[in-house]
């Protein structure tokens, strides 16, 4: 097996508190804290099924005794970062904490959020902008963790400066100089990435 190098891994998501983002910050800490709930068909344990890189197998050979084909994990093969070693945080236009936002979301079995509230209700979302068109109707109630802008600004320069807001949280988010981050959309369908603000991020991660 392949030795990994500590490194902080930060994954960042825009849209941290909705149903999306709460749901991946819980499976973290319920696999990484080892929670297990009660549901009506029993006790479940936390476990990272449905995930590519921890539930995947690949074919490694066949064992000459038997004949049968010997399958491993792939993350036994391939260097991988745990997501259980994951720092998780985003942005989001609503300052609900996210043990609220969890319960907010209804996704979760009740016993599982229970146990979870305590090791959530700490955690925060970054101010993200308040862009109208992106946001869809049902949102829950009005932005209330937001950058100020200037109104009399073009589009461009407001996505401008989320680019440079989202570049400033990275830095202060990072806690090695070795870490890692990742930035991802927490909606099921994106709008496309504005030409303007991808320049802004190609210009630091290259």
């Amino acid at each position: 097996m392949y030795h990994i190098p500590m490194l902080t891994f930060s994954l960042l998501l825009v849209g941290f508190g909705g149903n999306n983002g709460t749901t991946v910050l819980a499976t973290h800490l319920a696999n990484k804290h080892h929670v297990s709930w009660h549901t009506k068909d029993g006790v479940q344990e936390p476990n990272y099924i449905g995930s590519l890189v921890r539930a995947s197998t690949i074919r490694l050979g066949t064992d000459p005794e038997t004949g049968k084909d010997v399958f491993v994990p792939i993350s036994e093969m391939l260097p991988m970062v745990h997501p259980n070693d994951f720092v998780i945080n985003g942005w989001d236009i609503s300052g609900v904490p996210m043990d609220k936002a969890m319960t907010r979301a209804k996704v979760l079995q009740y016993d599982l959020q229970r146990q979870l509230a305590p090791l959530m209700k700490d955690v925060t979302p970054m101010p993200s902008i308040y862009c109208k068109p992106l946001i869809r109707l049902s949102f829950p109630s009005g932005p209330t963790l937001i950058y100020q802008i200037p109104s009399r600004v073009t589009y461009n320069a407001v996505l401008g400066a989320e680019a440079r807001g989202i570049i400033a949280d990275i830095a202060v988010h990072r806690e090695e100089p070795r870490g890692r981050d990742m930035i991802q959309g927490s909606r099921v369908s994106e709008y496309p990435t504005h030409n303007h603000f991808r320049r802004e991020m190609e210009d630091v991660v290259g």
